[in-house]
């Protein structure tokens, strides 16, 4: 007996040993090996404004000669009120070993336009207590001499107006601008409104605060099921909530929180009654081994008294950590995530997973069980980093993404890095940076644990037969500056790089295709601008398909295919009195519709609608028709998204033309392989991993999985590994701006930053009044904003109703305030000119409300603007104004008179009526 108990206590004892050894092995190697990839010393100075609340930070924007900034108003997603004295204060934190600050500059101008207000030098005083001048938050020891300024509003400044504010900061060789908006409140709520978030924030953590505040502002008495809601609320478990979330899931339910810091507060819209604000700031969970980022957004309002919390949005992010990520279903483990979609992608053989997780990239190799770290901004331990330095770089950075290009069995891998560089050789600059890894080989084995050199392998004996050592390297291939901001390059259209064995780079870049011979540097354009909503990308970035030769009537008689691992292209032509339609690519395979030009007709509004016959799909290498889609139904809208395509429908009644003879016919959907049992899951089973949510046990709390592409040996201990990296001197800087007609895109911003990006205002208003967010073009030019409103509106029409023209050309003339006569209108639009082409011009716009509901047509009565309601025969009402009651004041242009319609059975009627709604923007006239 005694024998047996002391060969178990050796045992445990000889266990113990191992597991605290590889254990020790492994947090030694990763701290030991730990390489940047980019010289993170060469940093910029960062500016920090103050406001009631804290600072904001604002980071530095770099360029090359002959190279362009991103647009100003797109960078400016901050707005800091002026202070009681008219002053906006902050400092300036500089890098140490430097030449920064020999010029600094400020200027204002108006928002748009960029009309300059007013300009002058800044002359910061230095601090002799970096500690005392904030730097401290940077959480870096790269950062010396902090410098306070100050700037005097100018007396040009209008209350109430949004303002362009830039501070240049130069130095020998460069210099860095930084943007925001600025804004003149002298009589405002924005303390009380804040304080109230605060209030809020803090009684999600207390549940007897909470139980006193929270039930007045929950929405989850909405039309959904409690099983809905329930339903819904697992999809993110703790990384998403909502003021439709759960009473439990918006209080933290069971989770062991502990250690949270106070927020940083950020102002993304600021007026006297209403704030759009975020609180960020860190907690720790179960003991503190884990760390979450918390982001939540506010939109509030005050209003008779009563504060209203319009949208309320929190997003959680667990800090991940490498060593404590693999789990033993060979998935990694990302913890409690706001987001379902990582950046991945897994080697042919599945022993390689390449992915993207808190701004860095890492490789996991399933042989090995080793995780590498292959590239990170981070200085010093990738993890944990400060929480202080975890808000700069991850809450106030303008962002980069990866995007990885390929994977092979060997483990090398080649990706793209694009957007904000926020330090390094390109430091400040937006861009894109074509990387090539190539992994290390481990020694030649002799005997276990020892390489050719008789020197340890670093994995614990576990080195590959037959192989020389070799170091892994990352080696820049090209760099392209950028005018285009990160969430326009992120745009499916947009983006797609393919290296073939030639070393011959195939690029669509913004909206032209490029070859780039990476060894001689030289660079061709293959083809001129592709048409926005003309073109396609594989989801591999194999094929790019676009039309081309449209004649002036709209039509395209030709669609490419280009083959980007080998620059064939193929060409799809229409046959006589029709045309094609790219759809977009499910798989490699390319869906394009086939069209009859008679079919073509025109909307109530007048705008052209193209109706598809049939669909046809063909396989991206030999053309092959693959089978089609032909049904009674056209198709005349699509949705392409994750392996199918959402198709809308209509169908011919038969009689009548134009818009009369068409009706709705429902929805359809093509999946990958529509024969399969379920479809959809195997649509789901091409893509290279599949991703998944689970439920631990513990906590019931949800995290996010991604499954690896090969099963985990678990013979061998899991080891967490930073590559080291030797980074290629020589810079390939290639002049691959690109210039699209950055003014036709729309950012909507909501929630503490751009959350959606469209060509078509009509999208990103429905977007932004979902969000409670504001719609501004890339200049920060303001076309919507759904804020208070007023009680009642009822705006004055300089009507003279037109006997000899129609009610559209009279109602169209009222809107436009007779920029043409009646019957002008009516003799354009006669000759095939839909209200589109007919209205704008001068800093005018059409805008297309149809579908849109009451609040998004009251704001544009609240900025002054009339709306016209057109019906199936082309009669015109005008929408004029709306009562305490919330009755809608109409009126008959034709008649001149005014009658009164309920707001809601209105814009229902309208929907089931078709009837089309336009108003005209001039941006100038609509206020923030």
């Amino acid at each position: 007996m005694k024998n047996t108990v002391m060969k178990a206590i050796v045992l445990l004892l000889l266990f113990a040993i191992v597991v605290s050894g590889s254990i020790y092995f492994a947090i030694q190697h990763y701290q030991k090996t730990h390489h940047k990839a980019e010289d993170t010393n060469s940093a910029l100075p960062v500016v920090i404004l103050d406001h009631q609340y804290g600072s904001g930070f604002l980071y530095g924007h770099t360029k090359g000669a002959g190279d362009e900034l991103p647009p100003l108003g797109y960078l400016a997603d901050q707005v800091f009120c002026l202070n009681s004295e008219d002053v906006l204060t902050g400092k300036i934190v500089f890098p140490g070993q430097n030449d920064w600050g020999r010029e600094c500059t400020y200027r204002i101008r108006s928002m748009g336009d960029h009309n300059l207000i007013d300009e002058g030098t800044l002359k910061p005083a230095l601090s002799s207590s970096q500690k005392d001048a904030g730097f401290v938050t940077l959480g870096s020891d790269r950062y010396g001499d902090t410098a306070t300024f100050s700037i005097k509003a100018s007396s040009l400044l209008k209350e109430r107006t949004e303002y362009l504010l830039t501070i240049d900061i130069g130095s020998e060789s460069k210099t860095a601008v930084y943007v925001c908006r600025i804004i003149l409140l002298r009589e405002h709520l924005i303390g009380e409104l804040t304080d109230f978030t605060l209030k809020f924030s803090s009684a999600t953590f207390d549940k007897s605060a909470a139980s006193e505040l929270l039930p007045y502002y929950i929405k989850s008495q909405d039309s959904r099921t409690e099983e809905e809601l329930e339903a819904a609320i697992n999809d993110y478990g703790y990384g998403v909530a909502t003021l439709y979330s759960s009473y439990s899931l918006l209080t933290w339910g069971d989770l062991d929180i502990s250690e949270r810091t106070a927020p940083m507060i950020r102002y993304s819209e600021l007026s006297p009654d209403q704030i759009s604000v975020e609180l960020a700031y860190h907690f720790r969970l179960g003991g503190g081994k884990r760390i979450c980022r918390v982001s939540e957004n506010f939109c509030v309002r005050k209003r008779n008294d009563r504060i209203y919390l319009l949208d309320y949005y929190r997003e959680v992010q667990e800090i991940w950590n490498p060593e404590k990520a693999l789990t033993s279903g060979g998935n990694v483990n990302f913890g409690i995530s706001a987001s379902r979609d990582a950046e991945f992608k897994s080697s042919p053989n599945g022993v390689y997973t390449v992915f993207e997780r808190d701004g860095q990239l890492w490789s996991f190799d399933a042989s090995l069980n080793r995780m590498s770290l292959i590239y990170s901004w981070y200085e010093g331990d990738s993890n944990p980093v400060t929480e202080a330095e975890r808000n700069v770089c991850d809450r106030d950075y303008p962002g980069h993404a990866f995007h990885i290009t390929k994977v092979d069995d060997e483990g090398n891998i080649e990706f793209l890095l694009y957007g904000y560089m926020p330090s390094g050789k390109h430091a400040g600059e937006n861009g894109m940076i074509l990387y090539q890894y190539e992994n290390g080989v481990e020694g030649k084995k002799t005997e276990k644990g020892k390489t050719d050199s008789g020197k340890s392998d670093g994995n614990n004996g576990n080195g590959k037969q037959g192989s020389t050592a070799r170091q892994a390297t990352l080696t820049e291939l090209l760099y392209a500056p950028s005018n285009f901001p990160l969430e326009l390059a992120k745009e499916r259209n947009a983006l797609a790089v393919s290296v073939n064995e030639k070393n011959l780079c195939y690029l669509l870049y913004g909206s032209r295709i490029y070859a780039i011979v990476l060894d001689d540097d030289v660079m061709y354009q293959v083809t001129d601008s592709l048409q926005y909503g003309k073109s396609a990308v594989a989801e591999n970035d194999e094929y790019v398909a676009w039309e081309r030769q449209s004649d002036q009537e709209g039509f395209s008689e030709m669609i490419s295919i280009m083959n980007l691992k080998t620059g064939a292209i193929c060409e799809i032509i229409a046959r006589e009195g029709e045309y094609l339609q790219t759809i977009g690519f499910i798989g490699n395979d390319l869906v394009y519709g086939v069209g009859d030009r008679n079919d073509r007709y025109s909307s109530v509004g007048g705008e052209k609608v193209y109706p598809l016959k049939r669909l046809v799909i063909v396989d991206g290498d030999s053309r092959e028709v693959m089978g089609s889609y032909e049904k009674e139904e056209y198709v005349v809208g699509y949705h392409v998204y994750s392996g199918r395509i959402t198709l809308d429908l209509q169908k011919k009644t038969g009689t009548g033309k134009g818009a009369s003879a068409w009706e709705d016919a429902g929805e359809d959907v093509i999946l990958l392989n529509a024969g399969a049992k379920d479809a959809e899951e195997e649509a789901l089973s091409r893509t290279e991993l599949a991703r998944r949510v689970e439920n631990e046990s513990d906590s019931n709390e949800v995290v996010f999985y991604l499954d690896l592409g090969a099963s985990v040996n678990r013979e061998l201990p899991y080891v967490v590994k930073n590559t080291k990296e030797q980074v290629r001197e020589t810079m390939n800087r290639l002049p691959i701006l690109a210039k699209p007609d950055l003014d036709q895109f729309y950012l909507v911003r909501a929630r503490g930053r751009v959350t959606s990006v469209s060509r078509e205002l009509y999208e990103s208003v429905r977007d932004a009044s979902s969000a409670f967010g504001k719609v501004r073009d890339v200049e920060g030019r303001c076309y919507f904003a759904l804020s208070s409103k007023a009680e009642e509106v009822k705006l004055e029409l300089s009507a003279s109703p037109d006997k000899e023209a129609s009610s559209l050309g009279n109602g169209i003339a009222v809107m436009t305030r007779y920029q043409m006569s009646p019957s002008e209108i009516d003799t354009a639009i006669a000759s095939g000119k839909d209200i589109t082409e007919v209205v704008g011009g001068d800093g005018s716009r059409i805008l297309n409300l149809t579908g849109h509901e009451a609040g998004v047509l009251m704001y544009y009565l609240d900025q002054g603007q009339p709306c016209i309601l057109v019906t199936k025969n082309k009669t015109c009402k005008v929408l004029m104004g709306y009562d305490k009651e919330n009755n809608a004041i109409l009126y008959d242009p034709l008649k001149g008179r005014e009658e009164k319609e309920n707001f809601s059975d209105l814009t229902e009627r309208c929907i089931k009526d078709s009837v089309s709604v336009y108003t005209m923007v001039t941006w100038n006239d609509v206020k923030c």
